[in-house]
C-alpha cells in the first residue's frame, strides 16, 4: 500500500510505500520534492495565465494570438465583441478569415517578420461580412532559443475616427448644401485639368453660371426656398455634363463646370461643343423646380473662357469665365458668352474710371455748363448739363461716365451737387432783371429720382440757395 504524500520539515516532499514483509511491514520513502515542485510550479504558471487571460478579456481591444501559420491560438472577449465570432469558433481557425483582400495582410505580415514588430492601419471583416478598419500593433513572440512561434497582435477599431476624418474631408472639399465640390477643390481640379490639357494638346473650357433674378427669389418667399432651389440645381447641372467632368459651387447662386472637350487645339470646334453643352443646360433649366406647393421658372446666365493650359492660370480662368458671366447677364440675361481679350480691356478701362470718377469727386473736377432753351421771343431758360474736366482725357461728356456713376453709387454725391449748384445759379440770375425769369432744367438720374425724400432734397436746395422765395417774389 501507498500513504499520501507528507511534507517534512525538512523541506522536501516524501512518498510513503508500505509492504508487507516476513519481518512485518518494510516502509519505503520516495523523495518526490522535485515532482511536486514542478506541479506547483506549473499551477501558479496556470493561475497566471488564467489571471493574465482574465485581464485580455476585460480589454476592449481585440486581443489574438497565431501562430506562425497562421492558426489562431487565443481569442479575448474584445476580439468575440469586435468580429462576432466567439472564441470556440475560430480557435486553430486561419486568421486568414479576417481578410477580403491578403495582400495587405501578406505585405504586413513580412514587415512583422523582417522587424519583429508591425503597426499601422489595415481593413478586416466581420462575421456579418461588414467591413472593420483597425489600428494594429503587432508584436512577434519568440521562444527561448529565440526563433518566432507566435504573433501577439492588438487590434482597435477606428470606425468612428475615420468617420470623423470622411467629415472633416468632406467639409474641406464640398459644399454642404449641394453636395457639389466646393472652392478648394474646385481649384486643384482646374489645376489638373489645365495641365493635362496641355501635355494632350486638347482644349478645355470652364462656365461660370449664374441663376438670374436669384435675390428675388430669396427676398420673395425667403432663404428655405432659395436653400432648397439651390439643392434641385446642382442635380440638373451634373445631368447635364460626362462625369469626367466637374460641377462645384462656387458661392451665393454661383456655379462653375470644368469640361474637357474632345478638341484638339481648335478653338472653332470647341466652342462649338461646349455651345451644345451650355444649351442642353438651358433647356434643362427649361422645366420648373418644385419649391413645397410652388413651382418656380428660372433662367442662367453663363460666361464660357476657352482654355488650352499653355498660358492659363486658374486665377485668371476664373476671371475670364466670370467677365463673360456679366457680359452675358448685361446682354439681358438667360444668355451665353465666350470670354474675348477684348473684355478684359474694357473692364480695365471701366476699373480705371471708376478710380477717376472718385478722385475726380475729390478734386472738383466736375462743371456745370448751361444751354439756352428759345421760344419765338427769345431765350426763356436753360438747361444743365454736367461736364467733366479729366486731367488727362479732357472734358468729357455724360455719356462718357453718367452710366459708370451710376452702377458705382458715385451718381448721388454727383446729383446732389448738380442740383444744389444749379440752384445757386438760379437764384443769382433771379438778382438781375433780364435773367429773373429764366427757367432752369436739370437733368435727373433715375438712381436719384427713385429716393423716398427726392422732393425734399429739390426743396431743401431750393431754400438754402434762396431761388424758390426769389422765384416767388418775382
Amino acid at each position: 500500500m501507498t500513504f499520501d504524500d507528507f511534507y517534512t520539515p525538512l523541506g522536501k516532499w516524501f512518498e510513503v510505500h508500505v509492504y508487507p514483509s516476513e519481518d512485518g511491514l518494510a516502509i519505503y520513502f520516495q523523495d518526490i520534492t522535485a515532482r511536486k515542485e514542478s506541479e506547483r510550479a506549473r499551477q501558479e504558471a496556470d493561475r497566471r495565465i488564467r489571471q493574465q487571460a482574465s485581464l485580455l478579456d476585460k480589454a476592449r481591444d481585440a486581443i489574438i494570438v497565431r501562430d506562425l501559420h497562421h492558426r489562431i491560438q487565443f481569442w479575448n472577449q474584445g476580439a468575440e465583441r469586435l468580429y462576432g465570432w466567439a472564441s470556440e469558433e475560430v480557435s486553430s481557425r486561419s486568421i486568414e478569415v479576417l481578410y477580403e483582400d491578403l495582400l495587405p495582410f501578406n505585405e504586413a505580415t513580412n514587415l512583422l517578420l523582417d522587424s519583429g514588430e508591425w503597426r499601422g492601419e489595415i481593413a478586416q471583416r466581420r462575421k456579418d461580412g461588414s467591413i472593420l478598419p483597425v489600428e494594429a500593433h503587432w508584436t512577434l513572440v519568440r521562444d527561448d532559443d529565440g526563433e518566432p512561434e507566435f504573433v501577439f497582435a492588438i487590434n482597435t477599431d477606428i470606425t468612428q475616427r475615420k468617420t470623423a476624418e470622411k467629415k472633416i474631408q468632406y467639409l474641406a472639399f464640398y459644399d454642404p448644401l449641394t453636395g457639389l465640390p466646393n472652392k478648394q477643390l474646385l481649384l486643384d481640379r482646374l489645376r489638373q485639368v489645365v495641365a493635362a490639357r496641355a501635355r494632350n494638346r486638347q482644349m478645355g473650357a470652364l462656365l461660370f453660371i449664374d441663376l438670374d433674378n436669384f435675390k428675388l427669389l430669396n427676398d420673395t418667399f425667403g432663404y428655405h426656398f432659395g436653400d432648397q432651389l439651390l439643392q434641385e440645381v446642382a442635380p440638373r447641372l451634373t445631368s447635364c455634363v460626362r462625369e469626367s467632368d466637374t460641377v462645384a459651387r462656387l458661392s451665393g447662386d454661383e456655379f462653375v463646370v470644368i469640361l474637357a472637350t474632345d478638341s484638339s487645339d481648335d478653338e472653332a470646334v470647341a466652342e462649338a461643343e461646349v455651345k451644345k453643352i451650355c444649351e442642353r443646360i438651358g433647356s434643362a433649366f427649361n422645366r420648373p423646380f418644385n419649391l413645397g406647393a410652388h413651382k418656380h421658372y428660372i433662367t442662367t446666365s453663363i460666361g464660357v473662357a476657352l482654355f488650352n493650359g499653355e498660358a492659363d492660370t486658374t486665377d485668371e480662368l476664373l476671371k475670364h469665365a466670370d467677365l463673360a458671366m456679366h457680359q452675358a447677364k448685361a446682354s439681358g440675361r438667360n444668355a451665353i458668352c465666350f470670354f474675348n481679350p477684348n473684355m478684359q480691356a474694357e473692364m480695365n478701362t471701366r476699373a480705371a474710371l471708376e478710380s477717376d470718377l472718385r478722385k475726380g469727386w475729390e478734386r472738383n473736377e466736375f462743371v456745370l455748363y448751361y444751354q439756352p432753351q428759345m421760344d419765338s421771343g427769345g431765350i426763356i431758360g436753360a438747361e444743365a448739363l454736367v461736364r467733366w474736366q479729366h486731367p488727362r482725357r479732357g472734358l468729357l461728356l455724360p455719356s462718357e461716365f453718367i452710366s459708370q456713376a451710376e452702377e458705382t453709387g458715385q451718381i448721388l454725391p454727383l446729383g446732389g451737387w448738380l442740383l444744389e449748384t444749379a440752384c445757386d445759379q438760379l437764384a443769382m440770375w433771379s438778382r438781375y432783371q433780364k435773367t429773373a425769369q429764366l427757367n432752369l432744367a436739370v437733368n435727373v438720374s433715375p438712381c436719384q429720382f427713385s429716393q423716398s425724400d427726392f422732393v425734399e432734397q429739390v426743396l431743401s436746395a431750393l431754400d438754402r440757395s434762396g431761388a424758390q422765395s426769389a422765384k416767388t417774389q418775382a
